[in-house]
C-alpha cells in the first residue's frame, strides 16, 4: 500500500455547490458532453463540454477543444480555455499550466506571477501553506510566496508544504525538515520522512520505521518493517509481512494478523485476511466480514466493495445498499460517487441513481 507524494494536479469531475454552499449541483452527462444537474436531478446546464472539474465554490473548470477555462455555476464562461491543465483557486490563485509551464493567475485570468515553473505541488486541492507555494525549476524544488519571490531556492529533489513553520524536504536521498530560512529544523539524515500528522512523522532509519516528535525524539521506535500515516489516532503498521494498528504512543491495539490493511476512517479500519475483507473497530473487533474481493474504507457511511469483478457499496452494517454492477467505484464525496458503468464515467447518489443517459 503506498500512496503518491506528488499530486501536480487533482482533475476530476466533482460536485459543485453555490457561494453560500446551501444547494448542490452534480455533473451530469449525456453522451461525451458534460452539464450541470440539481438535486431534483433537473438539468440546469445543459450537456456541451467536454469535461467538467471542481474548482470552487462558485467556479468550475471546463475543458473544450482539449483546453481548460472556467465558467461560474450559472453557466457564464470567466476565463477562456485556453491551458493544458488548471488547478483549484487558493486564496483567489489558480495554478495553471501553458505552453508547458505553470504560472499562476486570478481570478480575472491575469498573470500574477511573472515567472513560469516545470511543476507546482498541489496536495488536498491547496497549494499555498503559510503563504508559500512549492514550485520546480530544472529538476529541484523550493519555495516562493505570493509575490512571486524565491523564499527557499529550488535546490531540494522534493519538498512538502509548510505546516507549523516546517517543511518537510529532501536532500541527497535523505528526509529531514527546514525552517522558512533554510535553517535545519530535524536533520536531514532519513531514508524517508512523511509531514507531520497528530504531531508525528513517520521516518525511516537503518531500513525500519518509526515515528518522531517535532523535537527529532523518536516518541515510537523503529522497529516496523512498514508503516503509514496516523488516521483517527491510529496507524497501520507491519512486522514480519503481517499488519495491525497502533496507537499515538506506540501500543499494538490491533495484532499484526492481517495480510493488508487501510487507515482508518469513519471509526473502521479495513483489512484483508486470506481471500476475506474484514473491518474491524478501534478495539480489534471485527465488524464486517465478507467475501469481497476488494474494497476501500468507508466515507460518508458507505464504501465501495468488489464482487464477482463489479464494484457497488455497503454500509457500516455490511449490507449492500447500491448493487455491484459498476466497472470501478470511488468513495463518495458530498454525496455523489464517481462510477465507471459500462466503459463510461459518471456519478451516482447515495440512492444509486445515475447522473447520466446516453444518446
Amino acid at each position: 500500500m503506498k500512496s503518491s507524494v506528488i499530486i501536480s494536479l487533482i482533475l476530476c469531475l466533482c460536485f459543485v455547490h453555490d457561494a453560500v454552499g446551501q444547494r448542490l449541483w452534480y455533473p451530469y452527462r449525456i453522451g461525451e458532453k458534460w452539464g450541470i444537474s440539481n438535486t431534483e436531478r433537473t438539468i440546469v446546464l445543459a450537456p456541451k463540454h467536454e469535461r467538467l472539474a471542481y474548482v470552487t465554490d462558485s467556479i468550475i473548470g471546463i475543458q473544450n477543444d482539449g483546453l481548460w477555462g472556467y465558467m461560474l455555476a450559472n453557466g457564464k464562461q470567466i476565463i477562456p480555455c485556453q491551458y493544458e491543465r488548471i488547478s483549484f483557486f487558493d486564496q483567489g490563485i489558480a495554478a495553471v499550466k501553458s505552453k508547458g509551464q505553470w504560472i499562476f493567475i486570478d481570478r480575472k485570468g491575469k498573470q500574477i506571477i511573472e515567472k513560469g515553473y516545470e511543476k507546482v505541488l498541489i496536495k488536498d486541492q491547496r497549494f499555498i501553506s503559510e503563504g508559500l507555494i512549492p514550485v520546480k525549476e530544472e529538476g529541484k524544488w523550493g519555495f516562493i510566496d505570493l509575490s512571486g519571490e524565491e523564499i527557499i531556492y529550488c535546490t531540494f529533489q522534493m519538498v512538502h508544504p509548510f505546516d507549523d513553520g516546517m517543511a518537510c524536504v529532501k536532500l541527497d536521498n535523505l528526509w529531514g525538515f527546514v525552517d522558512r530560512n533554510e535553517d535545519v529544523k530535524i536533520p536531514i539524515e532519513y531514508e524517508f520522512a512523511a509531514p507531520f500528522k497528530d504531531n508525528l512523522s513517520r521516518v525511516k532509519k537503518d531500513g525500519r520505521w518509526g515515528f518522531i516528535s517535532k523535537y527529532n525524539k523518536a516518541t515510537i521506535p523503529f522497529i516496523y518493517d512498514e508503516a503509514q500515516d496516523f488516521n483517527e489516532g491510529l496507524a497501520p503498521i507491519s512486522i514480519a509481512n503481517k499488519w495491525g494498528y497502533i496507537d499515538r504512543y506506540g501500543e499494538l491495539v490491533v495484532d499484526c494478523k492481517y495480510d493488508d490493511v487501510r487507515p482508518f476512517t469513519e471509526g473502521l479500519g479495513m483489512a484483508r485476511l486470506k481471500k476475506k475483507i474484514i473491518y474491524v473497530n478501534k478495539y480489534g473487533k471485527q465488524m464486517i466480514v465478507s467475501k469481497f474481493q476488494d474494497a476501500l474504507p468507508f466515507k460518508e457511511g458507505l464504501a465501495p466493495v468488489q464482487l464477482s469483478d463489479y464494484w457497488g457499496f455497503i454500509n457500516t452494517k455490511g449490507r449492500l445498499v447500491i448493487p455491484c454492477w459498476y466497472d470501478w467505484a470511488y468513495s463518495f464525496e458530498n454525496g455523489i460517487a464517481k462510477v465507471k458503468y459500462d466503459g463510461q464515467w459518471g456519478y451516482i447518489d447515495r440512492s444509486g441513481f445515475g447522473y447520466w443517459k446516453e444518446k
